[in-house]
């Protein structure tokens, strides 16, 4: 039988070479696909010497021990890796690793996948008209969602709670939107969170590594109507502007001479000049508030706000009433249009006290509803901005495309089997077993038998605060245990994951999603169908949670493994024909539906295996 190892250096003929493997089936693993190990020893000739090197030399220290290459073996290549062990006079040690222990993109992080990506107009209008629409419509939807993720003081003292807030207007659905009010308070109303449907990501994913997916998954009808929810922070956070003016006695710019005729009497006085500009600020709306104050005898009091030239205030009088302490306070909102602008403060009169400093002449802040990049040093001045685009990149969980492949794999007891470009992901158990492969061949008559009844397994959910834990499942050969406890040897089922529960969040409010957990790291479900009483809240609609999760998608497939029987046995087979067995298919031998557990093949001739082999019986 023809065993090659091909890599860029040259060939590895390995076909006279004796060697083990051992294959375990993913269906009845927890382990997402099988490695395999091809461990062998050689011996190294003038042809291995020319072709990969001298690893027999006492120099040898920067030889490559790690090499890439394709198996061929049983009429199938495979990419596989080559790693020298060491050697012992002119025997080398090596092992093949091949097979597809992982997808080329599982350690990807699912923020990595080419998920869509564009701009919008406007995101809050652009939501009102995605919730009218249902998967596969659209690739992801805007449900509301309730979180106490962000309370409600400071910055979020006008936020209700809600992800995708909404209102109904005469009779439509209107996305509540954040704004600054004239006054230039601020008001973070609304969080936009798009969620992505869990089919779309699975597609995406196994597209970005060369397959296309298949099989059960894509009309499985608990999945169809719900979008994951990812608790990733969506929105990013802007400064509103905000500028302080503040000139005190001592900051004049300009100090002069003055004569001041009081009562025929001339006083010599010192006139000052102030002034405070801001320069190159953008187009907004700009709300003055503030004073200026004046300590002075007589004499002329000027002062001015001038925005681009024009003056938009002043206060311009010759007071003769001797002594004047008096703030002349301002509080207005100016419109600046143009792409550069200007606002200025203007001050001009003769102080009461020209070497005082303990009051300020200028003291104002200015106020715009023009919002900056980067973040505020204070709550007062955060913005929620909900960008207007659609970037499914930020609107995932936090983990791995391996990680979420499991999560669902584990939830909805699927099963991933590889075939060329194809992605099959099928539910096990499902249907009845078909193109049984006949196995008499390579079975004995008197194989060891075990009964399976001690098995057990617990399938459980990550653990939800009161009132919206989640029942786990422990089962047996007896059936059923809702949150029953496991034993030591009980097989664990854990799913990353949970769908959202579904309740009123506050006492006179309506049903919708609620963020239990409060993660970005486990993969939530929420089902949305559609606008419910005109707004886009969520359904309560059972699927996604035990007793109705594990009787569909569980119960068929467990019971046959906690009822059949454990055969084992070895045996001495042809290999050419041994090798057209596929581990996945079912079989049929010793009068029994089985399917294949493992299988240990040892090389021990030209044609021959010897195998050990261990199966369950289907029932």
């Amino acid at each position: 039988m023809e065993i090659k190892f091909y890599t860029q250096k040259g060939v590895l003929d390995l076909s006279n070479v004796k060697f083990s493997t051992q294959e375990e089936n993913s269906m009845m693993s927890d382990r997402i696909f099988t490695k395999f190990f091809f461990p062998f020893t050689v011996n190294v000739d003038d042809t291995f010497y020319q072709t990969f090197g001298d690893y027999l030399s006492d120099e040898a220290k920067d030889m490559d021990v790690i090499i890439d290459g394709l198996l061929f073996h049983e009429n199938k290549t495979h990419k596989a890796k080559l790693t020298i062990d060491g050697t012992e006079g002119n025997i080398l040690t090596g092992q093949i690793d091949y097979g597809l222990e992982e997808i080329p993109n599982f350690e990807k992080k699912l923020s990595e996948l080419p998920l869509e990506k564009f701009k919008v107009d406007d995101i809050y209008s652009f939501a009102e008209n995605v919730v009218l629409k249902k998967w596969p419509q659209t690739n992801f939807n805007f449900p509301r969602i309730y979180t106490k993720r962000y309370g409600s003081d400071g910055m979020w003292d006008s936020f209700d709670g809600y992800y995708n807030d909404s209102v109904i207007e005469n009779g439509l659905l209107k996305m509540k939107r954040n704004y600054i009010n004239g006054s230039g308070t601020i008001y973070n109303l609304n969080i936009m969170h798009p969620c992505p449907h869990p089919i779309y990501i699975l597609k995406v994913g196994f597209k970005d590594a060369g397959f296309d997916l298949v099989g059960d998954i894509l009309s499985d009808p608990d999945l169809q109507q719900r979008f994951v929810f990812s608790g990733t922070e969506y929105f990013t956070m802007k400064s509103q502007t905000k500028l302080i003016a503040v000139a005190t006695q001592m900051d004049f710019y300009q100090d002069e001479a003055a004569n001041l005729l009081l009562n025929g009497i001339t006083y010599k006085m010192r006139k000052r000049k102030y002034d405070r500009s801001f320069t190159n600020l953008l187009q907004g709306n700009y709300k003055i508030q503030g004073q200026f104050r004046i300590q002075s005898f007589y004499g002329r009091i000027t002062c001015r706000i001038i925005s681009n030239g024009t003056t938009v205030w002043q206060h311009d009088e010759y007071y003769t009433q001797g002594f004047l302490d008096k703030p002349f306070p301002v509080d207005l909102t100016i419109p600046l249009n143009q792409t550069s602008n200007d606002v200025k403060f203007f001050v001009e009169y003769i102080p009461l006290n020209p070497d005082s400093s303990d009051y300020n002449v200028i003291d104002f802040q200015l106020t715009s509803d023009v919002l900056k990049d980067e973040n505020a040093s204070n709550e007062d001045s955060q913005v929620v901005n909900n960008p207007n685009e659609i970037d499914l990149t930020r609107a995932v969980p936090e983990m791995t495309f391996g990680d979420y492949v499991n999560c669902i794999k584990s939830w909805f007891n699927y099963d991933l089997d590889p075939v060329g470009t194809k992605m099959y992901m099928n539910r096990l158990g499902k249907t009845a077993p078909v193109n049984i492969q006949n196995f008499n061949e390579f079975a004995v008559k008197n194989p060891r038998k075990t009964f399976l009844k001690k098995r057990s397994f617990l399938i459980k959910f990550p653990e939800l605060p009161v009132p919206y834990k989640l029942d786990s499942v422990y089962y047996d050969y007896k059936g059923l245990k809702i949150n029953g406890l496991k034993n030591d040897t009980t097989t664990e089922i854990e799913i990353n994951g949970y769908p959202l529960p579904v309740a009123k969040p506050k006492e006179n409010s309506v049903e919708t999603a609620i963020d239990a957990l409060e993660s970005s790291d486990v993969v939530g479900l929420v089902y949305y169908d559609g606008l419910v009483g005109g707004q886009n809240n969520s359904r309560n609609v059972p699927g996604c949670a035990h007793p109705e999760l594990f009787n569909k998608n569980f119960l068929q497939w467990l019971r046959q493994r906690t009822r059949g029987m454990q055969y084992q046995w070895q045996k001495e087979v042809n290999a050419e024909s041994f090798s057209k067995i596929k581990i996945k298919n079912h079989i049929f031998c010793n009068n029994n539906i089985h399917l294949i557990v493992s299988l240990n093949k040892d090389k021990i001739g030209d044609n021959t295996y010897q195998t050990d082999i261990i199966t369950e019986t289907v029932n």
